[in-house]
């Protein structure tokens, strides 16, 4: 499905049609029925996004081992906030751009479709996830990661908006790291009953 999404909204340059040739026509691959059997397993499971969570029940149903614990759901997390943050600073910066900028009457989404500012903003973004994963995991081990989590995404880019706005998108950034630091402390540090981990 997701294949076919992205396909249809000229994602990806491979079709549905062309993928599944692909996996039919190798031994390593084998395409598995989503049946009622792999539904009730993925209603087990606890994970944000749809897609993701039909992938990861699967491979439970089929008892086929792969790492869903906490660690990784803090990996996937400290990963996709930081891609987040890295457009929405690429954002800010086509909107507080001069009007003598050269990109100045580029829509944001022709801004955000640029090649060279998707690989800036990938590769900033992942750097930043690799180097926030080890804080991350300290400050939201013990922590409700969808109510913590949220919290430090809204705080980050609440810092960056305003940032960019007062001074500049590229300052955004750095002081991103900082509300950062004390988003994660005060869902560590604090006794608000909403951070705590349900069990």
């Amino acid at each position: 499905m997701e294949v076919m999404y992205l396909s249809e909204k000229n994602r990806i340059d491979i079709s549905l049609g062309e993928t599944l040739e692909n996996i039919e026509s190798s031994s390593k691959y084998t395409v598995v029925d989503l049946n009622a059997d792999v539904l009730r397993v993925a209603e087990t499971i606890n994970f944000y996004e749809l897609h993701d969570r039909l992938i990861l029940a699967t491979a439970q149903w089929l008892q086929i081992p792969i790492l869903i614990g906490r660690l990784a759901k803090i990996f996937v997390f400290s990963i996709m906030s930081t891609q987040f943050c890295a457009f929405l600073v690429a954002t800010m910066v086509q909107l507080t751009l001069c009007p003598t900028d050269g990109a100045y009457n580029q829509t944001i989404f022709q801004t955000l479709s640029d090649p060279f500012v998707v690989t800036v903003a990938s590769y900033v973004g992942v750097l930043s996830g690799l180097a926030a994963f080890p804080l991350c995991c300290f400050f939201l081990w013990n922590r409700d990661l969808k109510t913590a989590g949220s919290f430090v995404v809204i705080l980050v880019s609440i810092e960056i908006i305003v940032v960019s706005l007062v001074r500049d998108a590229n300052a955004a950034w750095l002081f991103s790291y900082i509300a950062l630091l004390c988003a994660l402390a005060i869902c560590r540090y604090s006794n608000l009953g909403l951070f705590k981990l349900k069990t």
